[in-house]
């Protein structure tokens, strides 16, 4: 996995630019969970789960991406590449709440996550 050259900057929060579009999200130890356009009424629901789920490090972000970024990393996440996908997502400036910030940089790391010795299975199979 490709490791980001420079510290992550968390200056200031991204708007929308000309070609970029505003995104929003959750990411944990296993990578990016979701990704959506920006929309200011899912923002409280999705900080109220990253709290939910903090043993596994689960942080809210905003992302001002351009098209062909967010076709990368949706095409990773699809694969089943979340790890990847948020490898390549931490190289954009991205904008992260003050209480998840400390989370931030130890992602991806699936051995974060206190539950990851178990295996799910689906029933049946």
């Amino acid at each position: 996995m490709r490791q980001k050259l420079f510290p992550h900057c968390f200056k200031k929060e991204p708007t929308s630019g000309d070609r970029t579009e505003l995104f929003h999200g959750l990411a944990d130890s296993h990578g990016i969970e979701s990704l959506f356009p920006y929309d200011e009424k899912q923002v409280k629901h999705l900080i109220m789960r990253a709290s939910i789920y903090r043993y596994r490090h689960m942080v809210y972000f905003k992302v001002n991406l351009d098209g062909l970024t967010f076709k990368a990393v949706k095409s990773l996440m699809r694969k089943g590449q979340s790890e990847d996908a948020l490898t390549l997502l931490k190289d954009k400036d991205v904008w992260v709440p003050d209480e998840f910030r400390g989370s931030w940089g130890l992602l991806p790391n699936p051995e974060l996550d206190p539950y990851a010795q178990y295996k799910w299975h689906s029933p049946g199979a």
